[in-house]
């Protein structure tokens, strides 16, 4: 009987959470992001996996900040990678196709809830603009492989698509697009970034549409089960208000500067939204 408890003591020893392997994940944010991005997404990511680490066992993360690929190519690499790697980006129904999304909203939305970067010298006819209709008559810029790119496009505007942020701001800056869709999220520190160009947001509007950053892994079994314990790790800290505590820390000062309350609100539908979208969790948006 002695023999046959120590025996089940070592069996329990072997497969407890804290004797498993420790899972690596590399952290892979698009180049392009701001700062203050990348580091929110670093905070979630480590919360989640701290939040698990009693049932699943010990992580280590990997920054790779230098890896100098934008959003479309962080995705592609992620096929090639043997390793598991993370990376940060809004949904639609084709990467959720080819990528392991982690269904929980980083920015609780705040994604598709764009202000409209403009050129100050054409502040004057642009703060007359205050509809959809009238927004509609103006040409928009947005990155040629966003997915915002084509929620625009199918709700009827102008796009002018490019490849990078520098040309985007450059349209502004030439004339040949009247207004750069941003989300609150990134607005004020891009327009920071470029003090010496006339930049400001247009204080009338804003749009809004239903849309989610996740993380997104590999569509592989190891990618599948890691994805499934930062899932895990993100809804935990959601319930004990963790997840909000660190979503106010870095976005609170944003959505405040925002004033949406004194804006008027022109709402589009996200056609290309999946339909596993977690919308009727009212807790993991801040508009619902």
């Amino acid at each position: 009987m002695k023999h046959a408890l120590i025996l089940m003591f070592g069996l329990v020893l072997a497969f407890s959470p804290l004797q498993a392997q420790k899972l690596t994940i590399y952290y892979m944010p698009p180049t392009e992001e701001l700062d203050i991005i990348k580091e929110y997404n670093l905070t979630l990511l480590k919360l989640a996996l701290e939040k698990t680490k009693a049932t699943h066992g010990e992580f280590e993360i990997i920054s790779d900040f230098d890896s100098n690929l934008d959003q479309r190519d962080a995705l592609k690499s992620l096929k090639d990678k043997s390793e598991l790697y993370v990376v940060p980006t809004m949904t639609d129904g084709i990467r959720e196709r080819v990528f392991t999304p982690v269904r929980v909203p980083l920015y609780k939305g705040l994604f598709g809830i764009r202000l409209l970067m403009i050129n100050k010298n054409k502040a004057d006819a642009l703060s007359m603009v205050n509809s959809e209709a009238q927004l509609k008559d103006k040409i928009l810029v947005q990155g040629s492989d966003w997915p915002d790119t084509q929620i625009l496009k199918k709700n009827g505007f102008k796009v002018k698509e490019l490849d990078q942020k520098e040309k985007m701001i450059g349209a502004l800056i030439d004339g040949s697009a009247d207004a750069y869709p941003r989300s609150i999220a990134e607005i004020w520190e891009e327009i920071d970034l470029h003090k010496d160009q006339p930049l400001t947001a247009q204080s009338k509007v804003y749009v809004y549409y239903p849309t989610a950053i996740y993380f997104f892994l590999q569509k592989t079994p190891e990618g599948k089960k890691a994805a499934d314990r930062i899932e895990n790790g993100l809804l935990l800290a959601v319930k004990d208000g963790s997840f909000d505590k660190a979503f106010q820390k870095y976005m609170g000062s944003v959505i405040l500067k925002a004033k949406l309350d004194s804006k008027t609100l022109i709402k589009l539908k996200n056609p290309i939204l999946p339909e596993n979208t977690p919308l009727d969790n009212k807790d993991l948006w801040f508009i619902n």
